[in-house]
């Protein structure tokens, strides 16, 4: 899934808890924490470029 589908899905902006390497090189990886209805949800989106 992308970042804007998991927002829409969670209803709400995710603060970035972690980041590893750059956008748009090789294994770049990062980690958002969701609130949404005082409960927390975590999703991990990693972007793989070749």
């Amino acid at each position: 899934m992308t970042y804007e589908e998991i927002v829409k899905l969670v209803g709400a902006e995710g603060k970035i808890m972690s980041e590893t390497g750059s956008a748009g090189e090789p294994h770049h990886t990062v980690m958002y924490e969701f609130e949404s209805d005082g409960g927390l949800a975590a999703s991990t989106i990693t972007s793989i470029w070749c």
